[in-house]
């Protein structure tokens, strides 16, 4: 997938529902703050970092709260790599080793798939906030995420690095 301007990131996010996204902003969760510094410390400025330039002992309070895919196909689908306990807390599974595309019902995976070719294609840090509203009995919780891109040649993306940040609302009766 080609690098994508701001107005292509938008017009390919419009098919996304019930999320927020943003291009150019800081995360509101502290923990996904010092993640997006991090990130940055490893790649800079110029290059985006590989997942080899991260030392999870230098991270190890965020590991829960991390996923990695790898890019499949050029971004056609994302092969879970990595999944944090407190994300398998979450969402009530481990899918490391499955594609993206058959985690959840198809219009859900659909909306997730496109989700991550939004931020293969913007190459850069990216935030989408949301509800679990797909999820049973998990609607009363928020989230926000942060998608960082990683790259083993510094410039074309091959994973996803994402950080979650999880608020429990008010249950529905």
């Amino acid at each position: 997938m080609t690098k994508l301007d701001l107005e292509q990131a938008n017009a390919l996010a419009e098919g996304l529902t019930n999320r927020d996204l943003s291009f150019d902003a800081v995360p509101e969760a502290p923990s996904l703050q010092q993640l997006l510094e991090y990130s940055t410390s490893k790649g800079g400025e110029t290059r985006l970092p590989a997942r080899t330039d991260l030392d999870p002992l230098e991270i190890r309070h965020l590991l829960p709260d991390l996923l990695i895919f790898d890019v499949v196909e050029g971004g056609a689908d994302f092969r879970v790599r990595l999944v944090g306990t407190g994300v398998v807390e979450a969402f009530g599974f481990d899918g490391t080793g499955k594609l993206l595309s058959t985690l959840f019902k198809p219009v859900v995976s659909n909306e997730a798939v496109l989700l991550y070719q939004v931020a293969l294609g913007w190459a850069r840090p990216m935030i989408a906030r949301s509800t679990m509203h797909y999820w049973r009995h998990k609607d009363h919780i928020s989230y926000e995420s942060l998608f960082l891109p990683l790259a083993g040649d510094s410039v074309n993306v091959d994973k996803l690095l994402i950080g979650f940040s999880f608020r429990l609302g008010t249950p529905r009766s």
